[in-house]
């Protein structure tokens, strides 16, 4: 929305499309709000972008491949990581390098 240009994005499960398998469909009300219209430009705002994401997220794999694809991201993908909730409450040690 303002447009400010960033060193880096980082990105944990980020996605831009609905979750056609949600647990939750409120849930897909409440994602959309996030979701960025125009990728070229959002894109331009961030000189680094890396993206976390993990094969066993409840969010469709393909659907979190492409969102880290179409905004150029260097993928981060972390096997049996979930949704990086149990087991990330206190520590995200993976992420510590990145920043």
């Amino acid at each position: 929305e303002n447009n400010l240009k960033i060193n880096k994005y980082i990105s944990v499960v980020g996605f831009n499309n609905e979750n056609k398998k949600s647990i939750n469909p409120n849930w897909e009300v409440i994602n959309k709000t996030f979701f960025v219209n125009n990728l070229e430009d959002f894109i331009k705002l961030a000189k680094t972008r890396i993206s976390f994401y993990s094969p066993t997220d409840v969010y469709d794999f393909d659907s979190l491949n492409n969102f880290a694809e179409k905004i150029k991201s260097e993928k981060v993908i972390i096997e049996n990581a979930g949704h990086f909730t149990k087991g990330y409450e206190n520590k995200f040690s993976e992420i510590i390098k990145y920043l």
